[in-house]
């Protein structure tokens, strides 16, 4: 059942930078065609001018109503409505917004994230350059930084990547622009205004999630397993995983001791999907839908890119 999630969208246990792999030909197409007649909206747009979007953990960020968002895996991706387009179809400008667990790092001095910013962004586009040093922005009640790059592509074309980040809620939320000198001077205060918006408030947890629930595998007679999810009303999860071999064939009879493996972490859940975060860093995201099976009991499907497991509720 694992899976990758977002803030984002499909993955919160990877920053942005480490999924940009599928658009780097952006590298390519902002050199396509030059881009002229952009601007940016109003940057003191009013609260109703500005759609929101949230996550079941509770993160949410706001962007212009006469934006675009769309949901890929590891990030989400905004469009301007003004944003033009190379003669091979790809736009001429980035937006990413992202979000990972910041694990032990708490604090924006943390060394280990400027470092990890940085080195990111010279991966992903390795033809920009730090220019100045890094500049102190507002994300919400709570501090960010922003990084700048710039460079000439290699087909010729003056390149600005901005990277703006924070700590908030236990997460490393960031946003990502990239695109040609003048769009991102154009769009700068609105990437800044979006920027401004995250918010942390409480996860979505659907009721009929709470409770203690089974799985469980057994193949040939060969192994035995099984794993129990105690999902806590206040988010807490709890997975016991127990497993035992046995091997009976001519000559050879192996029954292993019980094995048992304890994982923890917190879940949310809305609109059909539950989203899991584990102390040791991975995440789950996936679909799921509660019913009443034939012989009363209640079952809960999960799905993802791997397949559906059934889990059936035997406990509160």
């Amino acid at each position: 059942m694992k899976s990758h999630s977002t803030f984002t969208g499909r993955q919160i246990g990877r920053h942005v930078l480490a999924s940009l792999s599928v658009i780097v030909a952006l590298a390519g197409s902002v050199s396509a065609q030059s881009v002229a007649g952009t601007g940016s909206p109003a940057p003191n747009a009013t609260a109703g001018e500005w759609k929101t979007y949230k996550h079941p953990v509770g993160i949410s960020v706001r962007y212009p109503a006469d934006w675009t968002l769309q949901e890929v895996p590891g990030f989400i991706q905004l469009f301007s409505p003004e944003v033009n387009k190379s003669a091979q179809g790809q736009p001429t400008e980035l937006y990413i917004v992202a979000a990972e667990q910041a694990g032990r790092i708490s604090s924006l001095e943390d060394p280990r994230l400027i470092s990890a910013l940085g080195s990111s962004m010279t991966q992903m586009f390795p033809f920009l350059q730090r220019v100045g040093g890094m500049e102190r922005i507002k994300a919400g009640n709570v501090s960010g930084i922003m990084l700048t790059r710039e460079g000439t592509d290699p087909r010729g074309m003056k390149v600005r990547g901005q990277l703006s980040a924070t700590i908030l809620k236990g997460f490393s939320l960031s946003v990502f622009a990239i695109g040609s000198e003048d769009v991102m001077t154009a769009r700068q205060q609105t990437v800044r205004e979006i920027f401004s918006t995250f918010d942390a408030g409480a996860g979505e947890r659907d009721p009929q999630l709470v409770g203690l629930w089974q799985s469980g595998l057994r193949d040939d007679e060969v192994s035995d397993r099984s794993s129990r999810y105690t999902l806590g009303a206040d988010g807490t999860l709890t997975k016991v995983t127990r497993s035992q071999t046995i091997v009976d064939a001519p000559g050879i009879s192996l029954e292993t001791e019980d094995q048992t493996e304890t994982m923890r972490g917190t879940w949310s859940a809305g609109d059909g999907r539950i989203f899991v975060l584990w102390e040791n860093g991975s995440t789950d995201d996936v679909t799921y839908q509660v019913r009443t099976d034939s012989a009363g009991s209640r079952v809960a499907m999960l799905s993802s890119a791997q397949g559906t497991v059934g889990f059936t509720k035997v406990g509160p």
